[in-house]
């Protein structure tokens, strides 16, 4: 059903993940030139036309009367109108702007909420994590190592299943281990596989009675598959709900660093409203201010296009939308193809695909291979999944003719184990 990680588990597949991309790093300065495709990251860069006169406007040479710039730590108030309003829209809740502070990314966001649940105060926590898993297990080496806190992961990535929890019994021993928190990505990463709303609801009610917390990460819900995405009803809207996502996907604003959080005021000022020493804003306070006046601009701009095709307007994302369709199916299809390709995950969000390969490489020693090869694709056992069963992450957020150079340098290094 699932691998149970200690916290020492969880380092090391933080250390196979950092060490991938040493590796990579290295290869690449060493050897200019040699690699012919990047399948390991997606980078999303949108049409230029739809960058127009008034998003250049808002790139720095329009000024309003709160200039969008330094402001309170929880971020500027029209920004956090916006996110409540479109939440509200999506999922039928009543946030509000008190309900939303702005943060350096979901990433920063999610260790923000942990050191306050945990009451984290001169070095010491209370209090134990639970993570949902698969996901990017990085996140927390800090909490673990730096801050000492006390996490355990449950990875939902036994081979020929769904990879994530079906019932509720299937969380029985999460339960039981009494954590004060309790971690889930959704979709989860890398898979990109939308946790069951049934059991989240039931997980949240469950959460109310015990006094336990859900974080949720929500950074991968972009791009999904037909009639997919998070589909929460008023009861997200919960006191023992905290939700991290960040533009940085959705909207390719990976550079501006900046996400946001929603979450009850408690937590996010303390017990006074608006207080710049307590709670999670009080947390971050000396690291992020407000967002870069950029940041906020096109993040207003954003916002509001998505506002109104949520209320029958067009889709300014539409075109985008169908290459990455097109190009994820061109993915599947070419590993449905492929010698030694075991199981394939097809995502139902986001821009990667993972694979089961069927050779003796533990999944970093094939990622190595296929870097001297000259292609890049990332190994799995850095979000939770066994070295040894050789799931490798590849995106499909890439142009095409790159997609190809990368699959054929993969598809001839199959064909040969077959010889």
């Amino acid at each position: 059903m699932y691998h149970k990680r200690t916290s020492k588990d969880i380092t090391e597949m933080a250390r196979i993940f950092d060490e991938y991309h040493a590796c990579f790093r290295n290869f690449v300065s060493d050897n200019p030139g040699h690699i012919k495709a990047s399948l390991d990251r997606g980078t999303i860069v949108y049409p230029k036309e739809m960058h127009s006169n008034e998003t250049l406007d808002m790139l720095g040479s329009k000024r309003n009367s709160r200039s969008y710039s330094y402001g309170p730590e929880e971020g500027d108030v029209i920004i956090r109108e916006q996110v409540a309003e479109l939440e509200n829209i999506k999922h039928g809740t009543e946030y509000s702007s008190e309900d939303v502070a702005i943060m350096p990314g979901a990433w920063g966001g999610l260790e923000f909420a942990l050191q306050e649940i945990l009451n984290f105060r001169k070095g010491q926590s209370r209090g134990k994590v639970v993570v949902i898993g698969p996901t990017l297990y990085q996140m927390f080496y800090t909490p673990i190592e730096h801050f000492g806190m006390d996490i355990e992961a449950y990875d939902f990535t036994m081979p020929g299943t769904r990879h994530v929890p079906k019932t509720m019994n299937d969380l029985k021993e999460v339960f039981e281990s009494n954590p004060k928190a309790i971690v889930i990505t959704n979709p989860n990463n890398p898979d990109g596989t939308y946790f069951d709303q049934t059991v989240l609801k039931e997980m949240i009610e469950k959460a109310e009675e015990t006094r336990q917390y859900i974080l949720i990460d929500e950074i991968q819900n972009c791009f999904p598959s037909k009639d997919r995405g998070l589909k929460y009803g008023p009861w997200i809207n919960s006191p023992n709900v905290i939700r991290v996502d960040s533009p940085a996907k959705r909207y390719a604003l990976s550079d501006c660093r900046v996400g946001w959080m929603i979450a009850k005021p408690k937590i996010l000022y303390g017990n006074a409203h608006a207080n710049r020493l307590e709670g999670v804003v009080g947390r971050m306070s000396g690291i992020m201010g407000n967002a870069p006046r950029i940041a906020n601009n096109l993040l207003a701009h954003l916002l509001k296009g998505e506002k109104e095709h949520l209320l029958g307007g067009e889709n300014p994302f539409k075109e985008y939308q169908e290459k990455l369709d097109a190009r994820k199916s061109l993915v599947l299809n070419e590993l449905a193809n492929m010698p030694r390709v075991k199981e394939i995950y097809a995502p139902e969000a986001c821009v990667n695909i993972t694979a089961k390969f069927d050779v003796s490489e533990t999944d970093i020693e094939l990622s190595k291979n296929l870097m001297e090869r000259g292609v890049l694709i990332m190994p799995a056992s850095g979000y939770g999944y066994n070295l040894n069963d050789c799931v490798l992450r590849i995106t499909f957020a890439e142009r095409e003719q790159k997609i190809m150079e990368g699959l054929d340098i993969l598809k001839k290094y199959l064909l040969e184990k077959n010889d």
